[in-house]
């Protein structure tokens, strides 16, 4: 039987910058509930998580879990930017009703659309 880790843990690198592969340290480290960008809804009952659902709510992961870990990831910033580019290409926002894409890219990027030298 896995037993659970003492402390919450939470990435706090943006996306693409090896959130995935975190989440998959998290799991092989004894976390059992462990969120990949997740909803605001899922932090509650989670273990540990990372990527832009984490990022946001950062602050209040630390209010919440006292005694939490936080992990930042880093990247270079020319291979971030492409990674990036990338994301925003393959998923635009496509309306005004993508509430939660738009708020998300507002609130990390200040930006919707990717724009390189921003």
């Amino acid at each position: 039987m896995q037993r659970r880790p003492i402390s919450r843990c939470w990435g706090i690198g943006l996306a693409r910058t090896g959130t995935t592969s975190l989440c998959q340290a998290f799991r092989t480290l004894g976390y059992s509930n462990v969120v990949h960008n997740p909803p605001f809804e899922a932090l509650a009952s989670a273990d540990a998580g990372a990527d832009n659902g984490v990022v946001i709510f950062f602050k209040y992961l630390d209010y919440k879990f006292p005694g939490s870990k936080f992990v930042l990831t880093v990247r270079d910033l020319d291979g971030w930017l492409d990674s990036m580019e990338y994301i925003y290409r393959s998923f635009p926002i496509l309306s005004l009703d993508d509430d939660v894409p738009i708020m998300r890219r507002m609130l990390i990027y200040e930006a919707i659309t990717f724009e390189r030298t921003n």
